[in-house]
């Protein structure tokens, strides 16, 4: 799992590459969506879930392909 701070949307879009960092801390994270308050964002080839007010993402997919560009419903309940 990998751990975002409250400021996390302020932080994504200044935030450069991790170097030196383990993975489960640190990553390249890409194409965040917003819904509520729920951020599905693209790391690690993968679709990640967490809180807008920080937290513990969890992981939505483990596909072998690379998932990218997520949209959240309108409704909430389903991630494109």
């Amino acid at each position: 799992m990998i751990f975002f701070p409250p400021f996390f949307l302020a932080a994504l879009t200044l935030t450069q590459p991790a170097q030196a960092q383990a993975p489960t801390t640190r990553g390249y994270f890409r194409t965040p969506s917003l819904r509520g308050d729920t951020v599905v964002f693209a790391a690690e080839g993968d679709l990640w879930r967490v809180s807008a007010s920080g937290g513990l993402a969890t992981r939505l997919t483990t596909h072998p392909s690379e998932e990218s560009d997520p949209a959240i419903s309108p409704d909430g309940k389903w991630v494109a």
